[in-house]
């Protein structure tokens, strides 16, 4: 059993951590539990950085004199807000906060 992101192999599970999950799962429904735990896992972190995303951009949004309406739609709200050009992924804003401290001599 394996679990590949982007048709790389992350895990492959060996015979012996196929045996310990069989001693606690059903055999034969453990391929199917594994791939509802591996989608709960996805599902979480997106939910969870969803709820962060959202946090951060409401209130600015809200101050926004040119935004008219928020949508209420998860992909609608990220496309939203993505577009922005005052939108900054993680990695830029880390980029820059980096060449920031390198600009200060830190």
């Amino acid at each position: 059993m394996k679990l590949s992101v982007n048709d790389e192999e992350v895990k492959n599970l060996e015979a012996w951590e196929i045996k310990v999950l069989e001693n606690v799962l059903p055999s034969d429904t453990l391929e199917e539990d594994m791939k509802r735990r591996a989608h709960w896992v996805w599902q979480h972190k997106i939910d969870r950085c969803f709820d962060r995303f959202m946090q951060e951009w409401v209130d600015r949004l809200r101050a926004d004199p040119s935004v008219k309406t928020i949508p209420l739609d998860r992909k609608a709200f990220v496309e939203m807000v993505t577009k922005r050009p005052d939108y900054k992924d993680r990695q830029t804003r880390d980029e820059e906060e980096l060449a920031q401290k390198k600009a200060k001599g830190d």
